[in-house]
């Protein structure tokens, strides 16, 4: 009687538990798009505050007129280094796809060719008959291969200019948080006070002290992936520079920058290498690679959980569960959200203000 109990109460708090994280899943999911560009505002308005205070104290100026200057400055220099950032990049990209038709024509349909070339030649050693298969089938690929790549130059190209058609909307979407956050800077203890005076000593303690800790785990996750990055950056170098490539500290900087992103990862620039390597048959340097690749990619998911793992306070399993599930749910966003909400909800199980677990 007293196991069948503590089973139904099991299920109850499992399904409550379930509810709350469905309810939540659907406010964030429906929220969120609506609600983004007030929530960068009030974080990028909370990072400048302590600046902005310190600032007014030492010129002996009025805060308010502080506040508006550094949001400006703050504004100003973001958007210059965004915009030469992506304009190299996206222009860099746009280009490497505009040519990849011309690459593939003149680097790898030839190599493709002389192999079959040579294979048809073997077999017509053996029996004649076999050439008119081999040469159907070599149109075949080829014709394949390069509706592929026109394809894929297509999409990309098409990509960019979509992204360019919703410029406007995100522009709306930027101005809107740029003005929100200068006004929350120039009234922010006016309205945490404001925001204070809501709750009551206990819940405003707790609140706190949840901000505390998230900003702590913030703080863990970008010396986390730092140290991560750094780990994938000393291995692609010294992998590079013992195969004798070419500018092997800038590439590894790059794919390292590649591999810290999110969807993107190391894969993004070192599989197409190893492939277009192997049409090339460069068999050596597709191995060289291909050893590189490995060896990053096993090390990156062998690391990532008891580094970001220690960080944050819970296992390696756990982390390494949450991130692809947040991933899979919620993006980038639940990528790095999910472990961090996890890692709070047992830092205030411990601490007995919640009980979820024993």
């Amino acid at each position: 009687m007293q196991d069948t109990e503590k089973k139904r109460k099991f299920i109850i708090d499992f399904l409550y538990i379930a509810i709350i994280v469905g309810l939540c899943y659907l406010a964030l999911s429906k929220l969120y798009p609506i609600l983004s560009p007030l929530v960068v505002a009030w974080i990028v308005a909370s990072l400048l505050h302590r600046p902005i205070n310190y600032l007014s104290k030492r010129l002996k100026l009025n805060q308010k007129l502080v506040a508006v200057i550094v949001m400006i400055i703050t504004y100003l220099l973001t958007t210059l280094i965004i915009f030469l950032i992506a304009t190299n990049i996206f222009g860099a990209i746009k280009d490497l796809f505009m040519t990849f038709p011309l690459i593939y024509t003149n680097n790898v349909e030839p190599y493709l060719v002389v192999m079959f070339n040579d294979i048809q030649n073997d077999l017509a050693q053996i029996d004649p008959s076999y050439i008119v298969a081999v040469n159907d089938f070599a149109n075949s690929i080829l014709s394949t291969l390069a509706n592929a790549v026109s394809n894929v130059s297509m999409w990309v190209v098409s990509l960019i200019t979509n992204f360019a058609k919703s410029l406007p909307n995100t522009f709306i979407r930027i101005l809107v948080s740029i003005i929100a956050s200068i006004f929350m800077a120039i009234d922010y203890q006016e309205i945490i006070d404001f925001i204070a005076k809501q709750f009551s000593k206990k819940t405003k303690d707790i609140t706190i002290d949840i901000k505390n800790y998230i900003i702590n785990i913030l703080w863990s996750y970008v010396k986390s992936y730092s140290l991560i990055l750094l780990i994938t950056f000393i291995e692609l170098a010294i992998g590079f520079t013992i195969f004798k490539i070419s500018n092997s500290i800038l590439i590894a900087l790059i794919i390292a920058v590649f591999d810290i992103l999110p969807i993107l990862g190391t894969g993004t620039v070192m599989i197409p290498w190893i492939v277009i390597t192997l049409i090339q048959q460069n068999f050596a340097f597709a191995l060289q690679l291909g050893i590189i690749y490995i060896v990053v990619t096993v090390v990156r998911n062998v690391i990532e959980p008891k580094i970001v793992g220690s960080q944050v306070g819970l296992p390696p399993l756990v982390i390494l569960i949450s991130v692809f599930v947040g991933a899979q749910l919620f993006g980038v966003l639940g990528l790095f959200g999910l472990p961090v909400l996890l890692s709070l909800l047992n830092y205030l199980n411990k601490k007995k203000t919640i009980t979820i677990y024993k």
